[in-house]
């Protein structure tokens, strides 16, 4: 599946003197590519991609007091997960978590020592595996799931629309266990 867009609607930041409001106007423009399915018998897949040019325009941008992007966007983002039955035991799978993000804008401004760019944060891939154990509670049917994420444990600012940042969250354990009663 795929979908192309093209919005445009009011852009709200942070001025200069850290005052939020109406910067001007934001468009979004861009691809959205999707699939899901199953290429081999017990594995499954599904996975996605935006491909995104986002810009502003306006009296700020014209006057130099913001820069042309806007903040907490990126230009790609991609994430697969790929879940495989295990053929000789079909109740266990293991999967995969691929999350994979371009730089992202992290300032309304542009700065002279930036070569008159706007601050960027890193690009960010990260791992997340796991597996699942399908089985019947009584009579309902339960899964209990181990999943490891950011299994690399890379650590980045991720950056908000609002100018906001925070640190990625770092590699975590996970055990959880669900029942449909």
């Amino acid at each position: 599946m795929a979908g192309l867009f093209d919005v445009r609607k009011p852009y709200f930041n942070l001025d200069p003197d850290r005052v939020f409001r109406e910067l001007g106007t934001v468009r979004h423009r861009g691809v959205e590519l999707s699939l899901a399915g199953q290429p081999i018998e017990g594995l499954s897949v599904v996975a996605g991609a935006v491909l995104l040019d986002a810009d502003v325009s306006g009296e700020a941008v014209d006057l130099g007091i913001i820069g042309p992007k806007p903040v907490g966007t990126t230009g790609r983002i991609i994430r697969a997960n790929l879940d495989y039955r295990l053929p000789f035991f079909d109740p266990i799978s293991v999967d995969l978590g691929i999350n994979s993000l371009a730089g992202k804008v992290a300032s309304a401004r542009e700065f002279a020592e930036l070569g008159d760019r706007q601050l960027m944060t890193e690009p960010l891939t990260t791992f997340d595996i796991g597996g699942r154990y399908r089985f019947k509670a009584g009579a309902a049917p339960a899964t209990l799931r181990a999943q490891i994420t950011n299994v690399f444990d890379v650590y980045r600012w991720n950056v908000f629309s609002n100018s906001s940042f925070r640190f990625t969250d770092t590699r975590r354990f996970l055990l959880t266990l669900a029942a449909d009663l």
